[in-house]
């Protein structure tokens, strides 16, 4: 297979259409791609699960196999909020990732109250990233630590024309 995308089409308001809740890479991941356009990933409670969302992507819950293999992984316009933790979570198990990159994207309301975590980009073990990338971004509200790294290796990071605002940085 070629990996997994999904590309909303923007309605006539110019809404984007909304993902609840949060996705675990499992065990039997090809190790393609992963790519979102114009699409909202939104953590918020919901009536099923009221506390909200963890993180946006994470492979704590997603399997046992150690060195997955993902590829790249791409947000491109996208709105990310109301999670409870962060963006990715990886836990316990090691990933070989591509490149990972937020292009024009807006990313609001992570770990609001500093409460449950909030190492948004939180990286437990020897994983490996090619190149993370923060281009064209709006970051607000929250956070507790932008990027953590307790092993593993980036072997590149970009951080380029990002607005930041309200984050709380305590680490």
């Amino acid at each position: 297979t070629n990996g997994f995308s999904i590309v909303g089409e923007l309605d006539a308001d110019g809404n984007m259409p909304v993902l609840t809740g949060e996705m675990h890479i499992a065990d039997t991941w090809d190790g393609k791609n992963l790519y979102f356009e114009n699409v909202c990933f939104d953590g918020a409670p919901t009536a099923t699960s009221p506390s909200g969302f963890g993180f946006t992507l994470q492979n704590k819950n997603g399997g046992t196999k150690d060195g997955k293999e993902i590829g790249d992984i791409t947000y491109k316009n996208c709105v990310i909020t109301n999670y409870t933790k962060g963006l990715m979570y990886e836990w316990g198990k090691t990933l070989k990732i591509g490149k990972i990159s937020y292009d024009s994207c807006e990313i609001t309301n992570i770990n609001v109250d500093g409460t449950v975590g909030g190492d948004v980009f939180d990286i437990r073990q020897a994983t490996t990233i090619e190149t993370l990338s923060f281009v064209n971004n709006t970051i607000a509200q929250g956070m507790r630590t932008f990027v953590r790294f307790d092993a593993g290796s980036i072997e590149g990071l970009v951080f380029e024309n990002n607005t930041l605002y309200n984050l709380n940085f305590v680490d």
